[in-house]
């Protein structure tokens, strides 16, 4: 199993991003079944999200709005 390191972190890569990219394939022709005649809004909460969410809408590929909030952890935790 591939590890990679970020700063003093190791982590083991799980999933290869054929596999993501599958799946999110999969989610947007189920998203487009389920919702494809409603007016879609995708909302995308920061930090990290938005590479994959941008992915999930190109995959969906029909008209589509899209919303972006920042969040932020508690006062004083990282």
């Amino acid at each position: 199993m591939e590890e990679i390191v970020i700063k003093d972190k190791t982590f083991k890569k799980m999933i290869g991003a054929r596999e993501i990219d599958a799946r999110l394939q999969e989610v947007a022709s189920i998203l487009r079944k389920e919702h494809g005649e409603e007016d879609v809004v995708f909302i995308i909460i920061l930090k990290g999200s938005m590479f994959v969410a941008s992915d999930l809408i190109r995959h969906f590929g029909l008209p589509c709005s899209i919303e972006i909030v920042r969040s932020r952890s508690y006062t004083g935790m990282h």
